[in-house]
């Protein structure tokens, strides 16, 4: 399980458009998963990039998102 420093560091790299390991990008979706913020049957879509998965995730759940992470 990834540290919070370690997602906070991931989820930025992904967001700038940087591609994470295929590993590292599971460990941050399991982590939203935790958070209820994607399904747990949840796999991403291949045609999309890392980021756009990210953003869709976010985008579905925006109001739960900002809650947890902007809100603070």
């Amino acid at each position: 399980m990834l540290t919070k420093l370690e997602f906070m560091i991931l989820f930025e790299k992904i967001i700038d458009g940087v591609k994470v390991s295929d590993e590292k990008f599971a460990q941050i979706i399991d982590i939203l998963k935790c958070q209820n913020l994607v399904p747990f049957n949840y796999k991403f879509d291949d045609q999309l990039t890392q980021v756009q998965n990210i953003l869709k995730i976010i985008q579905s759940n925006s109001i739960k998102f900002y809650e947890l992470y902007l809100g603070q």
